[in-house]
């Protein structure tokens, strides 16, 4: 190999190095970011993420925490089985994901939908709506859209599938959610210039309060107004419901303030009921929890702010704790590089560029031993070669410069006839001369051959 194919080759291997020690630090500090993913995925180790809380329930005894990363509408489920959905930041899903949910529900598992927290009217009108959908455009007269739609029937044959129709969680599980932030109701800074407060306190509901922490601090000014029957109110927004006062039958002023009480009682409970902030209803064998705040599943919750009680009743008696990221938009890979990692072929794949920089290797220098250049006749370019040259550059190609002349010599005593056979010590001589080059050998033993045919 020549310097110059040495050179090359270790020029391709340093950058070839150089690009993998690139591409796996890249790699790395992108696993290591903790802001890489959204509010509210377990794969996120801030303040924001819910990486502890699935530690947690990974660490416990007979429970298995898991992620799923496979489209909604594959995930079963069944008794012992709780699929959480942290940091939803819109309840829009699919059809058949919706669908895939409720079924996870009605075959005797648990799924808890926590919302991201919204702060504001604008946060929350753009909440409300659809992203999945174009913006509004400005109004047409009735003839251009009239028009639009007949183009967009004979473009679009093809119904949308059903199943594929994007809907709210809320209108298919009959819950409207309203916001309403508490301190000046609009979200933004109050008569006063006093902004709205960042958390306030939500109270458990009656029934609830035994099991559950009596008050809670939450997040964001959306609320669910249900349906009276189908959901049970779990936390309630507002001051706690007190009992009516007793009756006194020896102060008739105090038994009607009494009874003003508990009417103005029973006004604020039925108030509350409809600022529900935690929801629950039963499907089939199983349950479903609707939450407008996913703060208490956070990072920052869990150190700051623990709550074990209610977060064990969110998982229920469940041997399996399943977080889904999918809503957030993470999602399996299923590339080749995602197949290579699963299936451990990365030594396969050094294994192949190295074949491969050989190969770019080979084709950029000859392993042959090094010729000088043919010399081209004039106007010969791009016209084929005759035998002599194509014998020439044979010659050229596997016969060393040094060996020509003893090869010549060598060629010519098989062919040559018995009495010009004498002359092979003075050829061999004339090749194996040192003082002369190929070319001067060569000379001379022609000049030998043609005097020994003369005479």
């Amino acid at each position: 190999m020549t310097r110059r194919g040495l050179l090359w080759a270790a020029v391709i291997a340093l950058a070839a190095a150089a690009l993998l020690a690139g591409a796996d630090f890249i790699l790395r500090r992108a696993g290591q970011r903790t802001d890489s993913h959204p509010p509210g995925s377990t794969l996120r180790a801030d303040a924001l993420g819910a990486a502890v809380l699935h530690g947690a329930f990974g660490r416990m005894p007979g429970v298995a925490s898991t992620r799923n990363l496979a489209p909604l509408q594959h995930i079963t489920g069944g008794p012992g089985k709780t699929l959480f959905l942290l940091g939803e930041p819109n309840g829009y899903f699919r059809k058949k994901e919706v669908d895939a949910l409720t079924r996870f529900a009605g075959a005797g598992g648990r799924v808890v939908v926590a919302l991201a927290p919204v702060m504001s009217r604008d946060q929350f009108d753009t909440f409300t709506r659809n992203p999945f959908e174009p913006e509004e455009e400005e109004a047409k007269p009735d003839k251009e859209k009239k028009g639009e739609k007949e183009k967009e029937k004979k473009a679009t044959p093809f119904p949308e599938p059903e199943g594929e129709k994007w809907v709210t969680l809320f209108s298919e599980w009959g819950v409207t959610p309203v916001f309403d932030m508490p301190g000046d109701g609009k979200g933004r800074s109050g008569p006063e210039g006093e902004k709205p407060p960042v958390e306030y306190p939500v109270n458990a509901a009656p029934g609830y309060g035994d099991i559950l922490p009596p008050v809670l601090k939450w997040h964001g000014g959306v609320h669910f107004r249900i349906r009276e029957g189908e959901w049970t109110p779990v936390y309630l927004r507002g001051g706690p419901v007190k009992p009516a006062a007793p009756p006194s039958e020896s102060n008739p002023l105090k038994f009607l303030a009494g009874w003003l009480s508990g009417l103005a009682d029973g006004g604020a409970a039925r108030a509350a009921e409809a600022a529900a902030v935690v929801v629950e209803r039963g499907e089939g064998a199983g349950t479903i929890v609707l939450a407008s705040d996913s703060y208490l599943a956070s990072n920052e919750a869990m150190r700051a702010d623990r709550k074990p009680r209610l977060l064990a009743w969110l998982a229920g008696p469940a041997d399996t704790v399943i977080f889904d990221e999918t809503h957030l938009g993470i999602r399996d890979a299923t590339g080749v590089a995602g197949l290579m990692a699963r299936h451990r072929l990365a030594g396969f794949a050094v294994a192949a560029l190295v074949v491969a920089l050989l190969s770019v290797w080979r084709g950029a220098s000859s392993l042959g031993p090094r010729r000088d250049p043919v010399e081209e006749r004039p106007g010969a370019a791009g016209a084929g070669r005759d035998a002599a040259e194509a014998l020439v550059s044979l010659l050229r190609r596997s016969v060393p410069k040094k060996q020509l002349a003893r090869v010549c010599a060598e060629e010519w005593l098989r062919s040559a006839p018995p009495p010009d056979r004498e002359a092979w010590p003075l050829l061999r001589a004339a090749a194996e001369n040192p003082d002369s080059g190929a070319a001067e050998a060569c000379a001379a033993m022609w000049k030998i051959v043609k005097e020994r045919k003369k005479a």
